[in-house]
């Protein structure tokens, strides 16, 4: 049996790609039982037909207010804490259902049409998505049946007793490293194309093999993060609006194993992607992709052709400045409405040069002032 297809939203904030993503997914999957776990009454109106409504109780055993203490619970209206909190919500929720297996999907991840969801299933371990050595993803999350599962949050509430600072990334990559824990990766590299493997990132071998060996799906790869932020872009409510499409940053310092600027890019009829190799023309599927910059059209019901924009700009790895004025927007509206205007303001691209700028002043003022006080010491 196929898994239970499960998203998470937690919190009031709006949340208008993960509507369109689920209303895509019902279009596409519509074999694939599907539900969306909430806690506020205020987000089910939007609930498209054919996906399911789970609320989230908070009833785990595990879950206690002192698990959240150590995270910033101001920043982007929760986002540490419910990124943490989720991994509860979905023990809670496997808890009804305790025979079948689950695939957390994250909001803004795109399944594509030929997402493997047999091959799947037939997998009897816990797997997730790696980004690098220090974090994992779960922008996909599998769990094959309640039993691992309850094993799985048991030994995630240890490593955050040992570390309440651990985010949902660092503790997964946390339990990775655990010889005690009986988990996998969803390949992020296939051994016939390599060339994806960033040669500025300083991962282990042991790691390099997690995620490039994944035979039970065949020829194609899954995207955890680095794929998707370098095609599409980062969430630009980072930059107070600003998108950066092939931004090379983070993979010239060597923070993502995956180089996406080590492939070519293509799509057939059918809406499937295909990485390929510059070297040979190799080409493997890439199952899915994570949409970091919550563009809406890739979520609609025209996610093929706007893809396929992306897969020409791709033809290319300049980089694409862009500027999304209505995220800013949003970004002060929820200020006002979260009374973390000061906070808004005072992350604004310029006022922030500013204040480094004045802080550099100051130092240089106080460096001035502790240098002449010990000449004068000195002189006495």
């Amino acid at each position: 049996m196929r898994p239970i297809a499960v998203f998470v939203h937690l919190g009031k904030s709006p949340v208008t790609h993960l509507w369109k993503n689920l209303q895509r997914h019902a279009d596409l999957f519509p074999e694939i039982e599907t539900y969306v776990i909430l806690d506020h009454l205020i987000h089910v109106k939007n609930i498209p037909d054919g996906i399911n409504l789970y609320m989230f109780k908070r009833e785990s055993q595990f879950l206690n207010e002192g698990t959240f203490n150590a995270h910033d619970q101001k920043f982007r209206s929760g986002f540490w804490r419910f990124s943490l909190e989720r991994l509860f919500a979905l023990i809670e929720f496997h808890k009804e259902h305790p025979q079948r297996k689950i695939l957390h999907i994250e909001s803004d991840v795109l399944l594509l049409p030929n997402f493997p969801w047999d091959r799947l299933s037939n997998s009897e371990v816990p797997m997730w998505n790696n980004y690098n050595q220090d974090r994992d993803v779960s922008a996909l999350l599998y769990i094959p049946d309640y039993t691992r599962h309850l094993r799985l949050i048991k030994n995630i509430q240890a490593k955050l007793d040992e570390n309440p600072k651990h985010t949902d990334m660092t503790v997964l990559a946390a339990l990775r490293e655990d010889d005690n824990v009986v988990c996998s990766l969803f390949p992020s590299l296939d051994p016939q194309l390599m060339d994806m493997k960033n040669m500025a990132n300083v991962s282990n071998s042991d790691l390099i093999e997690k995620v490039s060996t994944g035979n039970m799906f065949g020829n194609g790869v899954f995207d955890g993060a680095a794929i998707g932020m370098w095609l599409t872009g980062h969430d630009p409510r980072n930059r107070y609006g600003k998108l950066l499409l092939h931004d090379s940053s983070p993979l010239s310092s060597g923070d993502s194993l995956v180089d996406p600027r080590a492939v070519g890019y293509e799509m057939d009829e059918q809406g499937h992607l295909y990485l390929v190799s510059k070297n040979t023309g190799t080409r493997v599927f890439l199952w899915n992709l994570h949409i970091h910059s919550k563009s809406l059209k890739l979520f609609s019901e025209c996610w093929e052709a706007e893809l396929r924009r992306y897969v020409v700009l791709a033809q290319s790895t300049a980089e694409i400045p862009l500027f999304k004025a209505s995220v800013l927007g949003e970004m002060f509206i929820q200020s006002v409405k979260e009374r973390t205007f000061l906070r808004f303001v005072l992350g604004l691209p310029f006022v922030h040069k500013m204040r480094t700028r004045l802080s550099k002043v100051k130092r240089s003022i106080i460096s001035r002032k502790i240098n002449n006080e010990n000449r004068g010491a000195i002189d006495k």
